[in-house]
């Protein structure tokens, strides 16, 4: 192999994990725009009590005299959004290990975009919802990205906005996300029950040593998970932890290493050629070799990418659309809209995800670009930078979830549904005309660093 060829090859490993992330977020945000509209249609409709009544049915289980029941809402919020935060953290773990984040210099400039982009939202928030009022629970609202939206979008603009600013857009929506979740876990878990904390340091020990001993069976890992999350459960510590937990300790690397893989192929190719060749794709013999190389190939892949592949159209496509289905339907009575978009709740969402992410994002990679911890990719433009802080403004998943968490009554949590949607509409608009301008008034020579500052 040329040294041309295997430079080509190393790229192509190096994007196609990106490339597959990508798309499967964009068409994962067009699914969840599906669903958002009849989740909305559903609760205006004349079947809005059916819909409400629907996420309050109980299920559970129920083994001889023991029976243990809660709300779909609480089985979807608090039980399957755990896998949604499993996958999180394993995209995290992955962009720390061998991504965007895996040195100071790639992610300095993501990481710097995140904080800013997540302190100005909630100090706007905070100013229109100060310490003492009913709604000031709901600082953390504004601070997280939905980035199968942003991805969705941005995927309109094709080849338009460059890789570069888009994979910038991933680290930046990941390192929010690192951010939001480390809100919930320190400023949303409700009073700690110590005795079920201690529990919990169990299968969080066991977890640490299977990590430390390399095993690779994904089943032990999710097994003792799903202890973890019984114990967090009763703890008072919210149960996304779980999931981020079982993520930090499932093995990056593979059971098996690339030269040996190469070995194990290169001994059973002569059988392969012969029973392909002789035997018909019905005979057992062809099945039996095509499953020796499927097992072959499994322990050459990292326990942490299997598990990631698996769950991510699980996720995608099924668990955050049943999770918007059951949260974004907000029933607007246009007799009381104009009172709800007044409500100081509303206001600071709509401030906070419209207003406050652009700023924060771009004053954040000014002043890191200043200082020189950071530099902007050389193929982009100031313009481009703004559009994309803007769609960071749209909230919706993170933002729905962390409002079930802030708010129990029902006028908060209406008012915070509507700034929610309505600043992610806003946020979506806004961010794809400046886009579309900085697409249609593009320069056609190349833009040096010291152009964007």
């Amino acid at each position: 192999m040329t040294m041309d060829k295997m430079n080509f090859s190393l790229v192509r490993r190096a994007i196609t994990p990106f490339q597959r992330f990508f798309q499967t977020e964009a068409s994962g945000g067009i699914v969840l725009l599906v669903v958002l509209i009849l989740a909305m249609f559903w609760a205006n409709s004349y079947y809005a009590e059916a819909y409400h009544h629907l996420w309050h049915l109980p299920a559970g289980i129920q083994i001889g005299d023991f029976a243990y029941a809660q709300s779909l809402h609480f089985w979807i919020n608090d039980g399957l959004m755990v896998l949604f935060f499993l996958l999180m953290g394993l995209e995290i773990k992955r962009e720390v290990m061998v991504g965007e984040l895996s040195s100071f210099k790639r992610a300095s400039l993501p990481i710097a975009a995140a904080i800013g982009g997540m302190a100005v939202p909630a100090i706007l928030f905070t100013l229109l919802n100060p310490p003492g009022t009913a709604g000031n629970s709901g600082w953390g609202i504004p601070v997280a990205t939905d980035i199968a939206f942003v991805v969705g979008l941005l995927t309109l603009f094709g080849n338009s906005i460059s890789t570069s600013l888009k994979v910038f857009m991933v680290a930046l929506a990941i390192v929010d996300d690192i951010g939001a979740i480390l809100v919930i876990v320190l400023f949303y878990s409700s009073a700690i029950n110590w005795l079920f904390v201690g529990l919990a340091l169990f299968p969080i020990l066991l977890l640490a040593l299977l990590s430390r001993l390399k095993i690779h069976s994904l089943s032990a890992y999710l097994a003792i998970g799903f202890v973890l999350w019984l114990c967090l459960l009763q703890s008072g510590i919210h149960t996304t932890l779980a999931g981020l937990l079982v993520a930090a300790a499932i093995p990056v690397s593979p059971g098996m290493n690339p030269n040996t893989y190469v070995k194990k192929l290169e001994n059973i190719k002569q059988e392969v050629v012969q029973t392909v060749k002789d035997a018909t794709p019905t005979e057992k013999s062809y099945h039996g070799t095509l499953l020796t190389i499927k097992n072959i190939s499994r322990n050459a892949q990292s326990p942490l990418q299997r598990l990631e592949d698996n769950l991510h159209p699980l996720v995608v496509y099924g668990i955050v659309p049943l999770f918007a289905l059951a949260n974004a339907g907000v029933t607007v009575n246009l007799s009381n809209l104009a009172m709800d978009m007044a409500h100081p709740v509303t206001l600071g969402i709509i401030a906070g995800l419209v207003l406050g992410k652009p700023l924060g994002i771009m004053s954040a990679c000014w002043m890191a670009v200043k200082l020189g911890i950071a530099q902007f990719p050389y193929d982009t433009r100031l313009i481009q930078f703004l559009g994309l802080g803007c769609l960071a403004g749209i909230g919706f998943t993170m933002s729905l979830f962390i409002s079930g968490l802030s708010f129990q009554d029902a006028g908060l949590s209406q008012a915070s549904r509507i700034g929610i949607l309505s600043a992610s509409l806003l946020a979506s608009i806004l961010g794809s005309l400046i886009l579309i301008l900085s697409v249609k008034y593009r320069k056609p020579k190349e833009v040096t660093e010291s152009s964007l500052l």
